[in-house]
């Protein structure tokens, strides 16, 4: 599980994101080319699934899950980058939030006119671009 509650006192929190997501994946802090590095080899099962119990939302297909059980339970490189993606928008939105979950779950899921009625979560899972832009409308609006 994945404890957004370290949200709620920014001031205690790692500057660096890299070192906010390695925490967050259980890796401790990580700085941004170990985290690469972690990434491109390959991000388990377990750490893929506790990023989607905490956006309550499936990040990768069900066959992409399956396949990674099969080898051993290591998502391939790409995968694990989608995962990362998507763990770059859950920093930004519990920055945004302050560790509240349940304001967060609903700041990621409220259609937005400006996303042609999609949410902020629904942008960031179907590409990267996607993920890169919603971390960037989070960032940009004003702190709940």
């Amino acid at each position: 599980m994945i404890d957004l509650s370290v949200y709620a006192e920014v001031e205690t929190l790692p500057r660096e994101q890299s070192e906010r997501i390695g925490v967050m994946l259980g890796f401790g802090r990580l700085g941004d080319v170990e985290l690469a590095l972690r990434i491109h080899e390959g991000l388990s099962l377990g750490v893929a699934r506790k990023v989607a119990d905490a956006l309550g939302a499936e990040i990768l297909p069900e066959a992409e899950l399956e396949r990674a059980v099969k080898e051993g339970g290591l998502l391939s490189s790409y995968e694990s980058s989608r995962v990362y993606q998507v763990c770059c928008v859950l920093d930004a939105a519990a920055l945004h939030c302050r560790g509240d979950a349940q304001m967060m779950s609903r700041y990621l899921r409220v259609p937005n006119h400006d996303l042609d009625n999609r949410s902020l979560l629904e942008l960031a899972l179907v590409s990267s671009a996607g993920a890169r832009a919603a971390v960037t409308r989070i960032e940009s609006s004003v702190s709940i």
